[in-house]
């Protein structure tokens, strides 16, 4: 098992300096789609995690479920697995309970067996800084429709940091802390489709400079608005998960990577901070 685990650390090597690019697809061409951003919480000993995996499809096609054969993760300095359960009645969708301790200061290794191919990525987990407030505004940016969200955070000023900020209904937006280090820092956003009464999730998560680049292009492609960061435009975009089946050794696995293909979709563990606020 630790030769094996080896092998995937030194294939994932040849392609974490890699820039993300958009790779053109057939349109009839499917792929398999994994929406596997797990997100740990501070105030919880730990939680059920989801991973959902689907099929790219067109873009304007919903993506059908993939049921897998077997989705794991691997904490490699213990030597860990804890498996994946189908939901039941939800197709697609694989969940396990796990303690923040397996997760937290470690490198994590996905395993995904579909369809006779074996799909693996790496992730470490990514700190964040708690939402000191999230509070309404009454400003506006284009219409009158607009609900002005205004968060205010404080950055740790011993880190580089990045942030993905989802503040709900599929609206995520990226920042950085070069211009805040050490700082707190305050920013709106405005909402179009929320009216008084409702109720908001607003999260704050660390993420790292790679899933930075990934979540530009696919924001940059759905338009930031009505699809989340796992539906996959026709154009798709290359993420962190891979295709190593066949492969006991690492020869030529550039040219591999290429011919053999690759999940969509992307891997990653991030501590999050969340705020409810009520819409008045």
């Amino acid at each position: 098992m630790k030769n094996f685990f080896l092998i995937i650390i030194v294939v994932l090597s040849f392609i974490s300096c890699e820039d993300v690019v958009e790779i053109d697809l057939p349109e009839n061409q499917e792929r398999l789609v994994v929406d596997a951003l797990l997100r740990v919480y501070d105030s919880l000993p730990g939680k059920e995690m989801e991973i959902r995996t689907t099929l790219s499809s067109n873009f304007y096609d919903s993506n059908p479920a993939a049921e897998v054969d077997l989705l794991s993760i691997t904490n490699i300095d213990t030597d860990e697995s804890i498996d994946f359960s189908p939901r039941s009645g939800d197709p697609g969708v694989y969940t396990a309970y796990i303690p923040n301790e397996f997760l937290v200061d470690a490198t994590l290794l996905l395993l995904i067996e579909y369809d006779g191919k074996t799909f693996v990525s790496l992730a470490n987990y990514i700190p964040a800084v708690p939402i000191n407030s999230v509070v309404q505004g009454d400003g506006k940016l284009f219409s009158d429709d607009d609900t002005e969200i205004i968060i205010n955070f404080t950055d740790d000023g011993n880190r580089d940091d990045y942030y993905l900020f989802d503040f709900d209904l599929n609206e995520y937006i990226l920042s950085e802390d070069s211009y805040y280090q050490g700082e707190e820092f305050e920013f709106s956003f405005f909402h179009e489709d929320v009216r008084p009464g409702d109720i908001l999730t607003i999260t704050l998560m660390g993420v790292d400079l790679e899933f930075v680049n990934y979540m530009n292009q696919v924001l940059s492609q759905s338009g930031a608005q009505g699809q989340g960061p796992f539906q996959t435009p026709v154009s798709a975009i290359r993420g962190n998960i891979i295709n190593i089946s066949g492969y006991d050794s690492v020869d030529n696995i550039e040219d591999a990577i290429i011919t053999d293909g690759y999940a969509l979709g992307y891997f990653a563990v991030v501590q999050a901070y969340s705020k409810t606020i009520n819409i008045h």
